[in-house]
């Protein structure tokens, strides 16, 4: 199994894939590239995850921050629970990164507040922030 694969595998398991509204099928011949949500370049890196009002329950795992090529992730509208993994801050493409409509609580990790080029779309009511200078929910700074 491939790293990306594998880093997709974890997302599945740990957000309860098998009921996922669009599942992926890890059995089939199929790419990661077409699996549903997901962009890819024309060399198989994964770009865009997009599972936005797909059913996902549980925690994001920390793999996540392994998809060095990832510019967009949005789980937006979910039912996510537990803290933001701070290896999400490893990643240098991302541009997007929607958690708004989660159960996700606790502090932005201080590795998210490197990402000066990042959208961070959260819930305020959820999630605290100390980080200054970045761009977040409404695009105004999180303090």
């Amino acid at each position: 199994m491939s790293p990306s694969l594998r880093i997709l595998k974890a997302l599945y398991d740990s957000t309860d894939g098998p009921n996922w509204f669009a599942g992926w099928d890890f059995s089939s011949e199929l790419s990661y590239c077409d699996f549903y949500g997901v962009t890819c370049d024309n060399l198989d890196q994964i770009t865009r995850i997009d599972l936005t009002r797909n059913g996902l329950r549980g925690t994001l795992p920390s793999e996540i921050g392994m998809l060095l090529s990832l510019t967009l992730f949005s789980i937006d509208s979910n039912s996510i629970t537990g803290t933001i993994p701070s290896e999400i801050g490893m990643l240098p493409s991302l541009s997007y990164l929607g958690l708004w409509l989660n159960s996700i609580t606790g502090t932005m990790p201080t590795e998210l507040c490197s990402l000066t080029n990042t959208y961070i779309y959260y819930d305020q009511e959820e999630i605290s922030c100390t980080c200054n200078d970045s761009i977040y929910e409404g695009g105004t700074p999180c303090n």
